[in-house]
């Protein structure tokens, strides 16, 4: 009995039809994995978004802060305050300016708000050296304002070290380099302030050397010079 081409190809239909539905069934539920896989390998949101995904979800690029924030100190490179110049023997009070002073930790420099800046003056009492040493007649006189036109002039030698007991001023040194860069073993001296006369500060490089007879020859009308200190008080609590 020969069978209709037309009920063949029917047939053929019939069957074939389930099973190219179950394949592709088969692909549809590899799909997700397949999306999965993809979803992985996008690392960034511009691929992402190209790919038709969501964005990534942020991340936290810093820990939480827990706990109230701690006071910072000041990284200000001024302090400001007043300086005290005192006697090394006795902690009497010699000159004590009414000035109010900064000092420029970064560059060492002693500044009044009026006059400007604290100037080391070299007076040079031995014509064959600019050095002050040891011995010799040489020495800095500091002017509270501006210096004279003349003679080797130094800012920058001041230095604020602070006090190693809560509550107390710190103190300035003085730093004279000399001219083949060594650095004077720099001691200070104060004329104090007396009726009709004036005061002033010295920096001498012993206290044994020539610079305090010096003193004497270049100033007639000073009686008396004391080895001293500087505080300094900071402005504030």
């Amino acid at each position: 009995m020969k069978i209709p081409l037309a009920l063949i190809f029917l047939c053929h239909v019939f069957v074939a039809t389930p099973a190219s539905l179950l394949q592709g069934r088969a692909v549809d539920r590899t799909g997700p994995v397949l999306v999965r896989t993809q979803e992985t390998q996008l690392t960034t949101n511009a691929q992402r978004l190209a790919a038709g995904l969501t964005p990534l979800p942020p991340k936290r690029l810093f820990k939480s802060r827990t706990g109230a924030l701690k006071p910072r100190q000041s990284l200000s490179p001024t302090i400001i305050g007043k300086i005290v110049i005192r006697n090394v023997g006795s902690d009497a009070v010699e000159l004590s300016p009414s000035s109010t002073f900064e000092v420029l930790k970064t560059t060492n420099i002693l500044a009044d708000a009026t006059t400007g800046p604290t100037v080391g003056v070299l007076t040079q009492n031995d014509p064959t050296t600019a050095d002050v040493k040891s011995n010799s007649p040489n020495y800095v006189y500091i002017y509270f304002g501006p210096p004279p036109p003349s003679g080797t002039a130094r800012e920058a030698i001041w230095s604020y070290v602070p006090s190693t007991l809560p509550g107390q001023p710190g103190q300035l040194t003085a730093t004279w380099v000399n001219g083949d860069n060594s650095e004077a073993n720099t001691i200070m001296y104060a004329r104090p302030s007396t009726p009709g006369g004036s005061s002033g500060l010295y920096i001498l490089s012993d206290p044994n050397s020539d610079g305090v007879a010096a003193i004497f020859r270049n100033r007639p009308d000073v009686s008396e010079v004391v080895e001293v200190y500087i505080q300094f008080v900071i402005d504030g609590p």
